[in-house]
């Protein structure tokens, strides 16, 4: 299925805050749900977790894109051909290592829960 949405976005580190911007524009002729949200995840790589207890205990995992905080979700209104703008702020912990942290987004339909369009970027200092 092709995509109707399409996202681009931006995330700047600023006063221990990531400041989010995200560009949706519809690019199909349709009707688009109302119940279309805008989700913004603040996810860590290299995220390294001793296990304390149970048959690993003692031992290390290692995590990839694990969802450090969800900011709150966002009401999706894109426009046919015209690009909109979302803006997003997330508090950032001290201990998160910044240089392994980024911002994953999408839109997805709050009633069916369908994914409609998703993207990764990098924070930037």
């Amino acid at each position: 299925e092709a995509a109707h949405v399409e996202l681009d976005a931006t995330a700047k580190l600023s006063d221990g805050k990531v400041k989010v911007t995200v560009g949706g524009k519809n690019v199909t002729e349709m009707t688009y749900p109302a119940t279309l949200q805008l989700r913004v995840v603040v996810v860590e790589s290299g995220l390294t977790v001793e296990i304390g207890a149970g048959e690993l205990k003692g031992k290390s995992v290692t995590y990839d894109n694990a969802a450090r905080r969800w900011a709150a979700p966002v009401k999706y209104e894109g426009e046919q051909g015209k690009r909109k703008t979302f803006d997003v702020e997330v508090a950032l912990e001290k201990e998160w290592k910044v240089e392994n942290l980024a911002v994953v987004l999408f839109v997805q339909d709050s009633e069916t829960l369908k994914v409609w369009q998703a993207a990764r970027v990098k924070i930037t200092k």
